[in-house]
């Protein structure tokens, strides 16, 4: 008689969970992998349930459960421990889950898959990205932030006691000091999977799961430099390579765990907001004193910056306070950092001046100024002059001419397309002109520009109105009536006080300069009147 499917995967989780040596157990875990990812084996175990759901799911179920416990027997007993014993569930997970996984993309959960040791098949398939500012130095070729939950129905094929066992071993596993010394960089891959999907994250416990993971974060984050041990028991020493994986896959743990909670999910995270936003001021001192390597900084800062602008777009009111004691240290190393960034650290700061004009707004109305009025946040509030100091940064013909008009800023058009002319009723006069939608960093980068604009204008405005109270009328655009042969006609005429203002001298001044302005030779040539 030929064995079933579903009896062969429940003899292998029978065999793996009695074995004793380690070196059998290695063996027989191999093997429950290679028959669960066979297409063939998972073909014949649809076949067997009937394609039912919660057939399909204990399983799995029964696979992972042994796994876990083969795993915490090997993790107690005395043998040294490789990165092959504590990897298996991970494996198991990846393989569950496979065919949904791209329903579920948490931002920048693909670059994982290229720092894991897990096996291509496992890893890159399971871990699959959108990133939510796109992926490389292009920026706006991926869009917006893509929604984990695609077509808002869950398609895991574990349970909730299932994501919760593989949650907790993985945490115990990072709390083991002998298993840290040889796979820290793969359960924090590991858990990083956990935190990219929405169906995982569901189903963690608001308050002490949370609490857990942002702790094994931090003390990777901001509570050691390169080279040393990282772990909650301080134990071991990383090579260059892998301490850079490890600090690199905590920061993606941040982020998406931040995503997720935040934006997809919209759980609130007024339990934990003070602590994030303590890990966040603690990494940008550290970031700015060069505690750290210059490569672990480049790393983490875009998953950073991007974890902080979810807390502060979602938690404007809360975040005003502590804004208000410890923003200027963000908004420091934003400026600092921001003319030579490119691709997502350079998407994160964008959005990240967004988001702090926005808290900024939301100050100033708790503080009863007019809509659209900028707050007092301290050492953080944007003042005139940092207005100003912003708006020569970010408006400058430079980092235009680098987010504009670059070939890695345009749309995901590709290079034939773009060399393809569109003949348009202006092509008479400019030659080879065409249109192309702008891409997303384009956007946020003209809409930033704008704001900032917005705020200088008003604060001009405002300290205008002051200084020329007794004659209010310099401040107006106003008609003059002029009498020209007995006709009149009429010209606009501007307070020359007006000619200092911010978008005369950043915007007109430009739309004047004598590159935009159209050459005599393009222009068409004056038609003879009619005899």
């Amino acid at each position: 008689r030929q064995v079933s499917a579903f009896e062969r995967v429940r003899d292998l989780c029978s065999s793996l969970r009695s074995e004793t040596k380690i070196t059998a157990r290695r063996k027989v875990g191999d093997e429950l992998h290679t028959v669960l990812s066979d297409p063939r084996y998972q073909a014949r175990l649809a076949r067997e349930t009937g394609h039912d759901v919660r057939k399909i799911s204990s399983v799995w179920r029964l696979a992972i459960s042994n796994a876990i416990i083969a795993c915490q027997r090997t993790m107690d007993g005395k043998p040294k421990v490789t990165a092959q014993d504590v990897l298996l569930p991970w494996k198991l997970m990846t393989l569950a889950d496979k065919d949904s996984s791209q329903f579920h993309r948490g931002i920048f959960a693909d670059l994982v898959a290229d720092s894991s040791g897990v096996d291509a098949a496992a890893g890159a398939d399971g871990l699959v990205g959108g990133g939510s500012f796109g992926v490389g130095n292009g920026g706006g070729g991926g869009g917006g932030v893509i929604t984990s939950l695609a077509d808002q129905r869950s398609r895991t094929k574990l349970a909730p006691g299932d994501v919760q066992k593989l949650l907790q071993f993985c945490l115990l596993a990072l709390g083991d000091d002998s298993v840290r010394e040889v796979a820290e960089a793969d359960l924090l891959g590991m858990l990083l999977s956990l935190c990219s999907r929405s169906d995982y994250v569901t189903h963690f416990h608001p308050d002490k799961d949370v609490e857990y993971i942002l702790s094994e974060v931090e003390t990777r984050l901001v509570g050691g430099g390169q080279g040393s041990g990282a772990g909650a028991g301080g134990g071991g020493r990383h090579p260059t390579g892998s301490w850079l994986r490890v600090v690199d896959n905590s920061s993606k743990v941040f982020a998406n765990l931040i995503y997720q909670l935040t934006i997809s999910l919209g759980i609130g995270m007024h339990m934990h907001l003070a602590s994030c936003f303590e890990l966040v001021i603690k990494w940008s001192r550290s970031a700015s004193a060069l505690r750290q390597s210059q490569a672990a900084n480049e790393r983490c800062m875009p998953f950073i910056y991007s974890a902080a602008t979810n807390l502060l777009t979602t938690h404007s009111e809360q975040c005003v306070p502590l804004m208000k004691q410890h923003g200027r240290h963000l908004l420091a190393l934003a400026k600092k950092s921001f003319p030579y960034s490119t691709g997502q650290t350079r998407d994160a700061i964008i959005d990240y001046f967004s988001a702090h004009i926005l808290v900024c707004e939301v100050a100033g109305r708790m503080q009863g100024l007019l809509p659209g009025d900028l707050g007092d946040l301290g050492r953080a509030s944007l003042s005139p002059s940092q207005i100003e100091t912003l708006l020569t940064l970010i408006a400058s013909e430079k980092q235009l001419e680098q987010d504009m008009f670059t070939e890695s800023s345009t749309s995901g058009d590709n290079a034939a397309s773009r060399k393809r002319k569109r003949h348009s009723a202006g092509s008479r006069y400019r030659k080879g002109v065409e249109w192309v939608p702008l891409s997303r960093r384009q956007r946020r980068h003209l809409e930033l520009c704008a704001r900032l604009l917005y705020c200088a204008q008003r604060y001009w405005t405002a300290t205008a109105e002051v200084e020329a109270i007794g004659n209010p009328a310099k401040l107006l655009v106003f008609e003059e009536e002029v009498e020209d042969g007995g006709c009149c006609s009429t010209r606009e005429g501007l307070a020359s006080d007006s000619f200092d203002c911010p978008f005369v001298s950043h915007i007109a001044s430009r739309l004047c300069a004598d590159r935009f302005l159209p050459k005599a030779r393009d222009l068409p040539a004056p038609t003879q009147p009619l005899a």
